[in-house]
């Protein structure tokens, strides 16, 4: 999984906060180690936010074990669980 500047991402969200996309923006690596600013796309009304790379999951899982990946990874469990609605639904009407 490769975390850069402009790498799009998903946050589940937890109790205190929504679940949002955003973009890396910037990294820095200081005193604490290599953080990773977010910034959250404009209708999610949240501030910028910094978090460490360790944060991410590599896949996302559906639950809140794998609250921050890559928007690529969130996507691909989506669109697993559509495929799987359509399997078991497609032909009922």
């Amino acid at each position: 999984m490769k975390l850069e500047i402009g790498t799009r991402i998903y946050n589940s969200g937890d109790m205190a906060n929504l679940p949002h996309h955003g973009t890396i923006t910037n990294i820095e690596t200081g005193r604490f180690g290599t953080q990773l600013e977010i910034t959250p796309d404009p209708e999610s009304e949240r501030r910028v936010y910094w978090i460490p790379p360790c944060m991410f999951s590599p896949k996302y899982e559906g639950h809140g074990g794998t609250r921050i990946v890559t928007e690529a990874a969130y996507m691909e469990w989506k669109y697993e669980r559509i495929a799987e609605f359509k399997q078991r639904h497609g032909g009922q009407k």
